[in-house]
């Protein structure tokens, strides 16, 4: 028997044997262009024979993990429209598109479209895919290209495009009335220390330039009535740029240098992920830290290509500084993948090849429960105490007065990332709160310790000693709504005393003496071993 299917997807089986029946004998006929995606997928992998037929659809919507391979043997004149979807069931998105192209062959689109959602990763920042991604191997082109793009309203939204966008010719595509802006940064203003003029508002005349970073925020309203997010349709210029979207080879992106007078000012660029898919940062020939936006906790994250295995959305931005010695990122093109899943990698794979051996990283967070910061310092013996751009990441504050924010200060940098020697040991702590009715806490989180130490906070306000473990953390209030400039002390103990919290009395000092159970005593006359400002004294 025969069985032709001309869906270029598969549809799907509800049993791994097709029909219930019996498979000898029996042949699937299906298109050329996704006879080996048949031959893996369940149920149509039962036919004992699979053959191809030359069915080719004049559009190609993509809503699975669809892979296709185009044969040498491609016909020049066809040219269908192919879009990469998702799927809305019961009020949620469950699905979306993308798409693996491999093969010798050159496919000529008319009309290329695919789906961007940041909205939707807001709400369900915890999924796979929230992003339809295309991950392409062949020889691509399209007439046109577009992406349709929802944003969270009233949160930026750190976006980029491989092709050149003019502003006036993005699209609202949803429903009432809807009110956006643009803004790009300028990393001279930066670099003069004018930190209060690096965001620059783009007009309705200007280009988004290609690979780029810009920030976007919308608001939307339906019979005066407030809406979570909004769509548009951004249509890619039509010139040399147009086609980056395929790009199937390692991607190069220039950095611009911004000379500056301090070193954590210097030379700083907002750039995008160059490819219309999922990357896997660790895969770039870099391996200074990253910056990115959390629009769910509102707030800047900074991650290290050595340390973290962060992966980038489609057309996600994020900040870097340029290299004194190097002008660009290499892209490669292995850190493609369709989803956010992290792949376990050998370190053989990966660009850059730094040992970490001699390392011990202290990731620290800051919650109220609602939004959370976070923070890491690097012990590193080989590092400097001064600002390295290859090491430290300058902390970016969130220009939401309510998101907590924590971060180590030195020399008057305020740090999200401070790779250093472990020197006194010590390490000046700084928290922004902006609410007295809430509880804050501190918490260690996914630290890696080579040194055998504990790491201690010292609370200088109330004179608190926490000994922060995966299971101690220092919850604390305040009376006022500020920045506590060096309010805690992180300090780095090679001796376990066994006490995990000390309390100070009402002057604020920590110079109390206290026995190894964590009690205060006067009693030092007595022989024995007692704590006095964090460290063990011995009566004899």
């Amino acid at each position: 028997m025969k069985v032709t299917c001309l869906s270029l997807e598969p549809p799907y089986m509800t049993d791994q044997i097709p029909y219930g029946l019996g498979m000898e004998g029996r042949e699937l006929y299906v298109p050329a262009l996704s006879i080996n995606t048949y031959k893996q997928a369940m149920g149509w992998d039962k036919f004992p024979t699979i053959k191809p037929i030359d069915s080719l659809p004049d559009n190609i919507n993509v809503l699975s993990n669809l892979k296709i391979t185009l044969p040498e043997t491609m016909p020049a004149e066809y040219k269908p429209n192919v879009s990469l979807i998702h799927d809305m069931r019961g009020g949620s998105y469950l699905q979306y598109g993308s798409l693996t192209v491999n093969g010798e062959g050159t496919l000529s689109v008319s009309k290329f479209s695919t789906i961007w959602d940041p909205n939707y990763q807001y709400n369900y920042s915890g999924r796979e895919q929230n992003y339809c991604s295309l991950l392409n191997n062949a020889h691509l082109r399209a007439d046109n290209v577009s992406v349709e793009f929802y944003s969270r309203n009233n949160r930026w939204t750190f976006i980029s495009f491989p092709f050149n966008v003019k502003v006036s010719e993005i699209e609202s595509i949803s429903d009432g009335a809807t009110n956006w802006i643009i803004r790009r940064y300028d990393g001279n203003k930066r670099a003069a220390g004018e930190t209060d003029a690096t965001w620059v508002k783009m007009n309705a005349d200007d280009v988004l330039q290609a690979g780029r970073g810009y920030i976007m925020q919308s608001s939307r309203y339906i019979d005066n009535s407030w809406q979570d997010y909004s769509g548009f349709l951004v249509n890619a210029v039509n010139d040399g740029n147009k086609n980056n979207l395929f790009a199937s080879a390692d991607v190069t992106v220039p950095l611009a240098e911004h000379q500056s007078e301090f070193m954590h000012n210097r030379s700083w660029n907002l750039i995008g992920n160059p490819y219309p898919c999922y990357y896997d940062t660790r895969f770039m020939d870099f391996t200074a830290p990253i910056t990115v936006w959390n629009i769910r906790n509102n707030t800047y994250e900074a991650y290290s290509p050595v340390d973290d295995s962060y992966i980038l959305c489609p057309g996600e931005a994020f900040f870097v500084q340029r290299p004194v010695d190097n002008s660009n990122i290499v892209f490669a093109k292995e850190g493609r993948q369709t989803n956010r899943n992290v792949r376990s990698l050998e370190v053989a794979k990966l660009a850059p090849v730094v040992s970490t051996d001699s390392r011990s990283v202290f990731n620290l967070t800051i919650t109220d429960g609602i939004q959370t910061d976070r923070t890491r310092v690097v012990i590193n013996q080989r590092a400097s105490m001064e600002y390295e751009m290859e090491k430290d990441a300058c902390k970016f504050m969130s220009s939401d007065e309510n998101a907590p924010q924590i971060f180590t200060v030195n020399n008057g940098i305020d740090y999200a990332i401070n790779e250093r020697p472990m020197a006194d040991g010590k390490a000046n702590l700084s928290v922004r709160t902006n609410n007295t009715d809430v509880l804050y806490t501190i918490a260690l989180d996914n630290y890696k310790d080579n040194s055998d130490c504990q790491l201690v906070l010292v609370d200088n306000l109330l004179g608190r000693r926490t000994v922060l473990t995966d299971g101690q953390d220092y919850t604390f209030s305040v009376n006022i709504n500020q920045v506590h400039t060096n309010r805690f002390t992180l300090m780095w103990e090679n001796d376990v005393t066994g006490i995990d919290s000390v309390d100070a009395d009402s002057s604020g000092t920590i110079g109390n003496i206290y026995t190894l159970d964590g009690k205060k005593t006067t009693k030092t006359n007595r022989k024995g071993v007692y704590v006095q400002k964090g460290k063990k004294m011995i009566r004899k």
